[in-house]
């Protein structure tokens, strides 16, 4: 599903935003309300994802959420939706992210001025 549509559902408040990247891929940038757990630990952890609501799955740039969205089905659920392009597309569509970057770049945030 595209991430617009994918953020329209998100903001109705009837849908689960799973990130299967990797923690630290996860602390530099991600959606909003988005819970992580990465695709390798996914079998371990689907007793946390609700079955009640769909669920949208992102990762970096589709393939990881792609093989997530048939491990989640082949274990009986079905309301998972694969999420069109992962962030890098949700990112180039302008959508919300967090944290948000710091204005200036890396040389700001490491010296303290524009670079």
């Amino acid at each position: 599903m595209d991430v617009k549509q994918v953020y329209e559902k998100l903001q109705a408040g009837n849908a689960f935003l799973l990130d299967v990247r990797s923690h630290s891929e996860f602390a530099a940038v991600h959606a909003p309300h988005a819970v992580c757990i990465p695709v390798q630990t996914l079998s371990d952890h689907i007793s946390e994802i609700p079955a009640d609501k769909p669920v949208y799955v992102i990762c970096h740039s589709g393939g990881r959420s792609s093989m997530a969205v048939q491990l989640l089905k082949t274990r009986g659920m079905s309301k998972v939706i694969n999420v069109d392009g992962g962030i890098i597309a949700w990112q180039a569509a302008h959508l919300p992210i967090e944290p948000q970057k710091a204005p200036g770049g890396i040389m700001s945030r490491l010296f303290g001025r524009k670079a």
